[in-house]
């Protein structure tokens, strides 16, 4: 795996085509895209930015994280270690994200 750092309003929708939000709660939404088949997972933490106060300012351009995996299966085993291990019910969310996309 490999990342990327971004500033807050980072278009990832616009830089890297098609995205999925697949769950969002607290500080962050985290969401996936496949360009050109390539496996990537999007981590906006980005969600307060708006309200940060002058001491946030050294971080506004640490907002967005865009990891790169060697595939599909190893984006879901990210997932699944970094979020739904210690938040089951996020699971649900995400296959159901899923399959909205596949409608």
């Amino acid at each position: 795996m490999t990342s990327e750092t971004f500033p807050f309003g980072y278009e990832y929708e616009v830089i890297l085509g098609p995205v999925r939000r697949l769950f969002g709660y607290d500080d962050r939404l985290v969401l996936q895209a496949d360009p050109g088949g390539r496996a990537l997972l999007i981590e906006d933490f980005g969600v307060y930015a708006d309200f940060n106060t002058p001491e946030f300012e050294d971080v506004m351009d640490e907002q967005v994280v865009v990891r790169a995996f060697a595939s599909a299966d190893e984006r879901e085993a990210y997932l699944e270690a970094r979020y739904v291990a210690g938040r089951p019910w996020l699971r649900g969310r995400i296959d159901e994200a899923r399959r909205e996309e596949s409608r």
